[in-house]
C-alpha cells in the first residue's frame, strides 16, 4: 500500500475530552486531553513534537473549533471529516444502519452548505484581502477569526467607534461599573456582540 501521509494524527473531539492517536513508521501512540486551554497546547506541543503534518478530526457540535484556531496558528493541514471517513468495527443492526445513514446523509448536506457559504464569504471579503492578512498578524488571529472581526465591525474603525474603549465595549469585553459607597462589587461584562465577543476570547485563549 502507498503511504500517502507519513505522520498523522486522528482526534475524537468531546465536551470535555479529546482522544488522539499518532501514527507513524514508529508506530501508534494513543494519549487522552481534557479540553482547557492550557491542555489543548499541551495537546498541539504533543503533535508537533511527534512530525505530524496532518491531523483529521472526527466530531459534532463546536467543540473542534478551538483546535482548529490552534492548528492554523502553526500551520498544520486539518481535516474536519464525517464519520464515514474514518474506519469504523463492529456490528450494527438495521435500525442502526438506517439511522447512521440517515445522519451521515444529513452531515453531507451540512458540509455541502459550509462550502457553499465559504465560497461565498471568500468572494465578499476578497477587496478587503490587505486589511484581513493585517488582522492575521495579531497572536490568536487566524483566518476565520479576521473574517468575523471585519464582518461585524467594517474598514473605517474610526468613524463608528471613537476610541478602542467604546469598541471593546460595543463587543462586551468591558465589565460594568459596579460601585457603592466607595466599595468596587464584582461585576459581568455587558452582552455586547455575542459573535465577535465569542471570536475575541476563543482568541485571546489560544495564546
Amino acid at each position: 500500500m502507498e503511504v500517502l501521509i507519513e505522520r498523522a494524527c486522528g482526534l475524537d473531539v468531546h465536551k470535555k475530552s479529546i482522544t488522539a492517536c499518532i501514527v507513524t513508521p514508529d508506530g501508534k501512540e494513543i494519549k487522552t486531553f481534557r479540553t482547557h486551554t492550557v491542555y489543548l497546547m499541551e495537546l498541539i506541543d504533543w503533535i508537533n513534537a511527534r512530525g505530524c503534518s496532518h491531523v483529521a478530526m472526527e466530531s459534532t457540535g463546536v467543540f473542534w473549533k478551538p483546535i482548529v484556531n490552534l492548528l492554523e496558528a502553526e500551520d498544520i493541514e486539518f481535516l474536519v471529516v464525517n464519520a464515514q471517513h474514518i474506519a469504523l468495527r463492529g456490528n450494527m443492526s438495521a435500525h442502526q444502519r438506517l439511522m447512521l445513514k440517515a445522519m451521515l446523509t444529513h452531515i453531507d448536506f451540512l458540509n455541502e452548505q459550509i462550502v457553499d457559504l465559504d465560497t461565498e464569504v471568500a468572494k465578499r471579503l476578497d477587496p478587503f484581502q490587505e486589511q484581513l492578512d493585517r488582522l492575521e498578524t495579531i497572536p490568536g488571529i487566524a483566518r476565520r477569526t479576521a473574517e468575523q472581526i471585519l464582518a461585524e465591525i467594517g474598514t473605517d474603525v474610526g468613524a463608528r467607534f471613537p476610541s478602542a474603549a467604546h469598541l471593546c465595549s460595543w463587543i462586551g469585553l468591558v465589565p460594568r461599573h459596579n460601585e457603592s459607597a466607595g466599595k468596587r462589587k464584582p461585576s459581568k461584562t455587558r452582552k455586547g456582540n455575542k459573535y465577535l465577543r465569542a471570536a475575541l476570547t476563543e482568541a485571546a485563549q489560544s495564546i
